[in-house]
């Protein structure tokens, strides 16, 4: 059974990931998730791997399971169901939820609901960082599913907000290396700029490890170190759906 604890501090994860303890992280009690007047909220000019597209994001997180079960449940779900996205999706999503704030008359209320996410649970994504020995990292995209796809770097480095020295790495595992960019959005989102906590040194073997986001109030971050067993909630999207149609 997995340990269930109430913080989302960094350094506290990355031992427990480092222990091989697998956890769930527990909302607040004080700070409840902000219940949306819809089912959902539908976000468009979503540039998201040379295509622009439309999506609906839920305003309900989709069930506990690992990465590998979220993965699967992607892959048998039915068009029109919310599913487990990978990083670059989520940060391209933020990003036009961002461009769009001033127009779009639920971008405050999505807005809230994701920074409440990020601050109360853990949300795991699709993207897998596998690190290496020596040689560039492997990050895996839609981990587990059919649309994966790869990309290499060297991605081992120190825990800090993110800066230009990290393009490279912002760049495989974020999609972007608009390092101005990432704060403008997360500062809107959090009120913060990012961070990143990765694997600080080469590892003896190969390591694969679990990307997730976490917040709270002094700062927003990207966790590239959860443990493959860790189990977790999503947000959910989808793509293609009658109310979220390709452009």
């Amino acid at each position: 059974m997995a340990t269930r604890i109430n913080t989302n501090d960094p350094r506290a994860i990355k031992l427990l990931d480092a222990a091989g303890i697998e956890y769930t992280i527990e909302a607040s009690e004080r700070s409840q998730l902000v219940t949306p007047a819809s089912d959902f909220w539908t976000i468009g000019n979503i540039h998201y791997r040379g295509n622009i597209l439309t999506a609906d994001l839920s305003n309900k997180l989709l069930p506990v399971r690992t990465q590998q079960q979220h993965a699967a449940h992607r892959d048998s779900a039915v068009k029109g169901e919310f599913v487990t996205a990978d990083l670059p999706f989520y940060i391209a999503m933020f990003d036009a939820l961002f461009k769009q704030k001033d127009f779009l008359e639920y971008a405050q209320q999505a807005r809230d609901f994701i920074q409440e996410t990020l601050r109360n649970r853990f949300p795991i994504t699709l993207t897998r960082p596998s690190y290496s020995t020596r040689g560039k990292d492997i990050v895996t995209h839609n981990y587990g599913t059919k649309d994966s796809y790869q990309t290499k770097a060297d991605i081992i480095g120190p825990d800090r907000v993110i800066c230009r020295a990290d393009r490279d790495t912002t760049n495989a595992v974020l999609g972007t290396n608009n390092i101005g960019r990432l704060h403008k959005v997360f500062n809107w989102l959090n009120g913060t700029d990012l961070s990143i906590y990765r694997f600080n040194e080469k590892p003896k073997e190969l390591t694969d490890a679990v990307a997730r986001f976490l917040a709270d109030p002094v700062g927003a971050g990207v966790n590239c170190c959860g443990h493959p067993g860790g189990a977790d909630a999503s947000l959910g999207v989808r793509v293609n759906a009658r109310s979220a149609s390709k452009k």
